[in-house]
């Protein structure tokens, strides 16, 4: 669905069942092309699995951190994925996209 929000699961694989369990409960907004869900178990036999997870990371709307001990203890989650430099560029974009809601704001009012 070209409207779809694309969601990225970032997980420790030791939490896959968790991971699938968040799934379904996102199941409803999926099948409705509300959200279109990607995670790294997802990428086809043969694929360069770095370059799918930080294509996927690009092109995603909303990073879903699956915050756990596995996940803070797994250098992969942390390094691989570039999950801090993501968040940084997130809040970056939010505290412009604020300002220019601020901007607005003041010129209708």
């Amino acid at each position: 669905m070209p409207n779809a929000v694309k969601v990225f699961f970032s997980y420790s694989h030791r939490d896959e069942a968790l991971r699938d369990e968040l799934a379904t409960h996102l199941s409803m907004m999926k099948r409705q092309g509300v959200i279109e869900a990607w995670h790294d178990r997802e990428i086809s036999a043969g694929s360069e699995s770095a370059n799918a997870i930080d294509e996927n990371l690009e092109v995603a709307d909303i990073i879903l951190l699956l915050v756990s001990a596995n996940f803070l203890a797994s250098d992969y989650c942390y390094d691989k994925e570039k999950l801090e430099k993501q968040i940084q560029e997130t809040e970056t974009e939010l505290k412009q996209l604020d300002q220019q809601l601020e901007e607005i704001e003041q010129k209708l009012f």
